[in-house]
């Protein structure tokens, strides 16, 4: 019963943050073989564009930098 009311307590006090941006795109990792290409899905909050290049932060203060082509699609 002690377990059942502590696992409660922790969903119940979970915080969960609602994106606002849905980005598909592609990343290159050069370690996977012939094709170094593969599809991404990044969500967040906030963005920020210089030239055709998104940018956004993470929660822990590091960049993110995501290269065309992607998609961009509003979450509610």
């Amino acid at each position: 019963m002690k377990k059942l009311i502590y696992l409660l307590f922790i969903l119940l006090s979970c915080q969960f943050k609602e994106y606002k941006y849905k980005i598909k795109g592609q990343i290159y990792v050069p370690t996977s073989g012939p094709n170094p290409m593969h599809e991404a899905i990044w969500f967040t909050d906030s963005i920020r564009f210089k030239n055709n290049t998104i940018f956004y932060t993470n929660s822990d203060g590091s960049v993110v930098q995501i290269n065309p082509p992607y998609k961009i699609y509003k979450l509610k």
